[in-house]
């Protein structure tokens, strides 16, 4: 900690980590504490299986006022700390609710808990939509704990069950509340921590009476808005909302885009072009956000166990005069790659390596590569999706592969 930080209105993220640590002690937790400076979390108990992360506290605790800050320490800490949960599922029951999570932060928890055996230790989830999850939370006044394989286990109850009983326990506590925003474009106003998953309940959307079918985003964990099918000016506010919520909010859920079919959300691409590429760019900063965490953590686990892999980057391509965007990755001949699934890649042959070729490398689409390589094998369990490709394409392949511009 520097001398300066103690004049500094906001602490610096390093001081942060003690600040958080001994909110923790004050508030009686007695089992060891690990500071992980490089992740910005704490490992806490004996074997640091129990992992705090700081961002979203680091975000909320510096934008409030000082005088508030205590309660923003407080809230975090009783969340953190919890409880027990109950010993049966009967006893659970009355208490459970459903909750969405995006897809990163599964994959977070998976790459943090890497060697973990016991798999069961996870949080229990189904997948939800191409970037989110549903998962199962015992919410009390002070704390909201997901559940975890092994809770379920030990309950002897299945996930289906259990999420069925807190889909009905939400249900039960849900009456339509939202708020209009623009002509045609509408903002959940339950601010309970579960409005994004009052999206299962059809009903309470159709309630709107918005005029077409109702689409809607759940961008970040605490903001559900819904805008018109007929409107595509609501639906480009509600994509830029979406983005602005991102930006300031962070806990971001889905970049997706979802109507109802036969009473079920499902993900869709908008009818208006110029709606369907504003969502697009948007889906794509998201995923090079997912993907940039994915890789630094991927990162980091091959240096700890020794494996020589190169984790490729998910990067955005913009035309400087059309506009238009596409994300791309590099595949070098020769190297060990594990690559994001993007809408174009650029080669990179070991001849123009070593001639030191000053042009830009031949980008050529994925589907076209993979047509003409073979299948990529994607790894499992994955998200966002990574892939350990095979068969460098020969000079000559290169060379009848068309090559894409935006």
């Amino acid at each position: 900690m520097g001398f300066f930080d103690f004049f500094k209105s906001t602490p610096s993220p390093e001081r942060f980590t003690g600040i958080a640590a001994k909110g923790l002690r004050d508030a009686g937790f007695s089992a060891p504490i690990q500071v992980d400076q490089d992740e910005f979390r704490l490992l806490l108990g004996e074997d640091g299986k129990q992992i705090f992360n700081l961002n979203n506290f680091y975000r909320d605790y510096c934008r409030v006022d000082k005088a508030e800050r205590g309660n923003v320490m407080q809230s975090y800490i009783q969340s953190m700390m919890g409880q027990e949960l109950p010993k049966t599922f009967a006893e659970a029951r009355a208490k459970l609710l459903p909750v969405l999570r995006s897809h990163s932060m599964i994959e977070y928890v998976a790459l943090a808990v890497a060697g973990e055996t016991d798999l069961n230790k996870l949080p229990a989830s189904s997948p939800f939509s191409a970037d989110a999850a549903i998962m199962i939370a015992y919410d009390t006044e002070h704390s909201m704990m997901t559940l975890t394989g092994s809770t379920l286990t030990d309950w002897n109850v299945s996930f289906e069950t259990a999420l069925a009983a807190a889909i009905d326990n939400l249900r039960d506590a849900t009456i339509s509340s939202f708020e209009q925003l623009a002509p045609g474009l509408f903002l959940g106003t339950w601010d309970d921590a579960y409005d994004t998953s009052r999206l299962l309940f059809p009903d309470v959307v159709y309630q709107l009476g918005i005029g077409g079918e109702p689409l809607a985003m759940v961008p970040t964990r605490s903001r559900f808005l819904v805008a018109s099918s007929n409107d595509s000016d609501a639906q480009l506010t509600m994509i830029a909302l979406a983005q602005q919520f991102v930006e300031e909010e962070g806990r971001q859920l889905s970049a997706l885009m979802y109507r109802y079919e036969n009473g079920r959300p499902q993900a869709c691409t908008p009818t208006d072009p110029a709606v369907a590429e504003r969502l697009a760019v948007f889906r794509r900063r998201s995923l090079a956000e997912d993907y940039a965490g994915q890789k630094d953590m991927l990162d980091k686990a091959h240096e700890k166990n020794g494996t020589d892999v190169f984790v490729a980057s998910f990067q955005v391509l913009a035309s400087n005069e059309t506009g238009r965007q596409a994300s791309f990755t590099v595949w070098t001949e020769n190297v060990d790659t594990l690559l994001p699934e993007a809408d174009l890649v650029a080669l990179v042959s070991t001849a123009e390596l070593e001639q030191g070729s000053s042009g830009p490398p031949k980008l050529v689409a994925w589907q076209d590569l993979q047509a003409a390589t073979g299948a990529f094998e994607q790894l499992p369990g994955r998200y966002p999706a990574r892939y350990k490709p095979a068969n460098f394409p020969s000079p000559a392949m290169r060379d009848a592969l068309p090559a894409t511009e935006l």
